[in-house]
């Protein structure tokens, strides 16, 4: 945004305007379509607009085009933190959680320096923007989706984690009961939630 006008209060007002209705649409969205199509679908409008912002003439138009794409930011941002939680077994969810931030101050380091790339060439800091946007939108496709899944707690649970399910797989489309009832049958395991009895419980996975 600062890129888009010298009035660093008016830049930072407009890019702080994208926060609250991220917030609202993934309250609304996230438990419907899941952490995985909905990561992908943010970071993806990120990179659209990125580059639709440079087409256009500069101006009120570009202006949007930019507020846009961090709207689509902010929706992924927030996803991640929840992302993350749940995919990482829990024998290594702290650490995990931890060297994600750690990469995540990394990244702010960096920031400052795309920003500069406009000494080169005004348009450089939304090429570089839209095209890791993209990068991440499409690795989150390899991602498993975690929403009603049966979460991993060990390391091996975490490596077989999300291996039945289609790429192609939507949960709002979809019903993740087969794939957590197939979960279940493969491993042995039983929970009185499902079963209505705690003598069927597995103890070595409390």
């Amino acid at each position: 945004m600062k890129l888009l006008d010298p009035d660093v209060f008016t830049s930072f007002s407009l890019a702080s305007l994208t926060e609250l209705p991220a917030a609202v649409l993934l309250a609304l969205f996230l438990d419907r379509w899941g952490r995985r199509w909905m990561g992908f679908a943010s970071m993806f409008l990120c990179g659209i607009f990125s580059f639709v912002a440079i087409a256009t003439p500069s101006g009120s138009t570009t202006v949007a085009m930019a507020i846009i794409a961090r709207l689509g930011v902010n929706i992924a941002a927030n996803i991640g933190f929840q992302y993350a939680a749940e995919m990482l077994p829990t024998v290594v969810r702290a650490q995990g959680v931890s060297l994600i931030h750690i990469i995540g101050y990394i990244a702010h380091i960096l920031g400052p320096y795309i920003i500069y790339l406009a000494d080169i060439d005004p348009s450089l800091p939304l090429v570089a923007l839209g095209l890791l946007s993209f990068g991440h939108a499409f690795l989150t496709l390899g991602l498993p989706e975690t929403l009603n899944q049966e979460l991993p707690e060990t390391l091996q649970e975490g490596n077989d984690f999300g291996r039945e399910q289609s790429f192609w797989w939507v949960p709002c489309i979809s019903s993740s009961k087969m794939l957590k009832k197939s979960y279940r049958k493969k491993k042995g395991l039983s929970n009185p939630a499902f079963t209505g009895s705690v003598q069927k419980m597995d103890c070595t996975r409390l």
